[in-house]
């Protein structure tokens, strides 16, 4: 069931991930953007759930990589809403696969990692 006050966990989870990678990379999103992201995935059948963060994901990647990515026309929209389809995968399988709250724990905590550890790598 999709409450709206779960689309708050979404938003903040789109806002964090907007800083995690591309131009303006801030390594503290990178760790909480999946655990907002997994919460609203949880909160929501899994349609729902994979659709919007798709959406947030395309969005944070059209401008976070902007001027990152030399792609130009219509390749650079195409090429990102492949990517983030591609983001979209751990969580939907996080939200299929996860019954456990410790596992969904565990998830984060190496997600995050491996994002603070991706970012840390990003030039300045």
């Amino acid at each position: 069931m999709t409450d709206i006050y779960s689309f708050i966990w979404l938003a903040i989870g789109g806002v964090l991930r907007f800083f995690d990678f591309g131009r303006w990379t801030i390594p503290l999103a990178a760790w909480l953007a999946p655990v907002f992201l997994i919460h609203f995935a949880r909160l929501n059948d899994p349609l729902t759930a994979t659709v919007a963060i798709w959406l947030i994901m395309m969005l944070a990647g059209y401008f976070a990589l902007r001027g990152v990515i030399p792609l130009t026309g219509v390749a650079y929209p195409i090429f990102i809403a492949v990517l983030a389809a591609l983001w979209t995968l751990p969580y939907l399988a996080a939200r299929l696969l996860s019954a456990d709250d410790a596992e969904l724990r565990m998830w984060d905590a190496a997600s995050g990692a491996l994002m603070l550890r991706i970012s840390a790598q990003c030039p300045q």
